[in-house]
């Protein structure tokens, strides 16, 4: 009696193991697909890194660019692991292009990821673009009269400033997510400032395609947190 309620037992625990290798066996003779399960990634994750910098490199071999791009920052990762050994990943990166004139390139981009790290660039599309207008605040070359800083105000920031692009991104975004934008539209930032506090607030006006009175426009605040996390909102 006892050998019997062992036995059960044993196969109780078992049988679950024993189904998933009974579906991987079928799927690989073909009389079903194994589904991929999605995993949960963040854009810090080393291999997110890893696949960035080979989508950028791989676009740059195939794009027809005078101006070279860089991976910048992952701005969303989404992720589908493969259920059956030795089969690839899906990762879809939405990121920016980052140019060394001063255009941002936002891009869609999907790369599949073998487990020995083979990698292959399936698809690459530009959401948007982003550049800085040509009158807008250039560099300062020496420390600025403090008396021209307001002090918990809003003061004009460099166009060269790196958090200038990503705060330019994730206002865009907010954008296209109550209006969409026409896939590869290109924006100029005509208007920057930013206001240090527990973190820092960019005031920003964005003009599609200029910043003349002709060109339709849109501004809106985005915040960054001290840990580089974005959140924007648009001015009504």
């Amino acid at each position: 009696m006892a050998r019997t309620a062992a036995v059960l037992c044993l196969m109780t625990v078992l049988a679950p193991t024993l189904a998933s290798a009974l579906a991987m066996d079928r799927a690989r003779a073909g009389y079903g697909v194994a589904m991929p399960m999605p995993g949960v990634v963040t854009p810090d994750d080393p291999v997110v890194k890893e696949v960035a910098e080979f989508a950028a490199q791989e676009w740059g071999k195939s794009a027809n660019n005078l101006e070279p791009f860089a991976a910048g920052r992952v701005a969303h990762v989404s992720v589908q692991r493969a259920s059956i050994p030795n089969e690839k990943d899906q990762y879809a990166l939405d990121m920016e292009f980052l140019g060394n004139m001063g255009t941002t390139r936002f891009m869609h981009v999907e790369v599949s990821r073998a487990p020995e790290g083979a990698m292959e660039l399936s698809k690459s599309s530009t959401l948007f673009t982003i550049k800085a207008d040509e009158g807008l605040n250039k560099p300062q070359k020496e420390d600025p009269d403090p008396r021209m800083v307001m002090v918990g105000g809003y003061n004009p920031m460099d166009v060269d400033d790196p958090q200038l692009r990503s705060a330019a991104v994730e206002l865009a975004r907010k954008r296209a997510d109550s209006t969409a934008l026409e896939e590869g539209t290109p924006l100029v930032v005509c208007e920057a400032s930013q206001q240090v506090v527990a973190g820092m607030n960019y005031r920003l006006t964005l003009g599609m395609g200029g910043c003349s009175p002709n060109n339709e426009r849109f501004s809106g605040r985005v915040f960054m947190s001290f840990e580089g996390q974005f959140k924007a909102a648009l001015t009504p």
